[in-house]
């Protein structure tokens, strides 16, 4: 599989019940709009106590815009 290939849209998300984190491992989007439309959903359901992360950006903005636009996200 090739990220941002033709049509793949995907989001693997480590979820640890026992720190109450979800973790943005990996988000890929060939179709504009949709990575946003996939945190957006994750975010809704996602329990006002816990946590949401991203360890690890590589997306050369991406995720500093979702922190700004979902305050409840941290970007390490």
């Amino acid at each position: 599989m090739r990220v941002a290939a033709e049509g793949l849209v995907g989001v693997e998300l480590l979820i640890d019940s026992d720190t109450t984190v979800v973790q943005f491992y990996a988000l890929t989007s060939a179709i504009r709009g949709s990575g946003r439309r996939i945190v957006a959903a994750v975010v809704s359901a996602t329990p006002e106590d816990w946590h949401l992360a991203v360890v690890s950006d590589w997306s050369r903005g991406f995720w500093r815009r979702m922190a700004k636009d979902y305050p409840r996200l941290r970007v390490a």
